[in-house]
């Protein structure tokens, strides 16, 4: 067992538990009355079944939640991971601030922000500049700008942005 090490992947685990719950209830089976055994055997069909539906619905719609710190190789990575996210959860403070910010943006910038409003938290200044048509150096300074605003953050180990929770409010007042 030491060969392996310890799970780390949330998978491994649902597997594991849906397999020790198929071996004890086929090692019960026998000892239940004939009148309960079809109803046992549909529920040890279905529940495995229901339990990797849950996981995938899990993994699509919020998969943060299945990343522990230790994935990551340091602290700060997992910090940033969930920077973009937790923003966005997050209620702002001073909404009163948008109307200015929103008269400071060029084109440019609207185009880079536009192009957060897609099913992607993080973005590569490759993805926005390809999308958007703009040029790496146009979208890279649009980001330094929005994030000198605390509109946007910057990964830690990749090249990669994201929004902040006030850079997503902006989505709804350019769009």
């Amino acid at each position: 067992m030491n060969k392996y090490g310890h799970i780390k992947n949330p998978l491994t685990v649902v597997a594991i538990f849906a397999g020790i719950a198929e071996v004890s209830g086929t090692v019960v089976m026998p000892f239940i009355s004939p009148v309960n055994q079809a109803t046992y055997m549909w529920f040890l069909m279905i529940f495995p079944t229901l339990l990797v539906a849950i996981f995938f619905l899990t993994l699509n719609f919020n998969h943060t939640v299945l990343y522990a710190p230790s994935d990551f190789r340091e602290d700060q990575s997992f910090l940033e991971a969930l920077k973009a996210i937790v923003s966005k959860e997050t209620e702002p403070q001073q909404p009163e601030r948008e109307d200015s910010l929103v008269q400071e943006i060029n084109s440019d910038i609207k185009k880079v922000i536009r192009a957060f409003g897609g099913k992607y938290t993080w973005r590569t200044i490759r993805g926005i500049s390809k999308e958007q048509s703009l040029s790496t150096e146009v979208v890279l300074e649009s980001l330094n700008w929005l994030s000198s605003r605390d509109l946007a953050v910057k990964s830690v180990e990749k090249e990669r942005w994201a929004l902040t929770f006030e850079g997503r409010r902006l989505i709804e007042n350019i769009l």
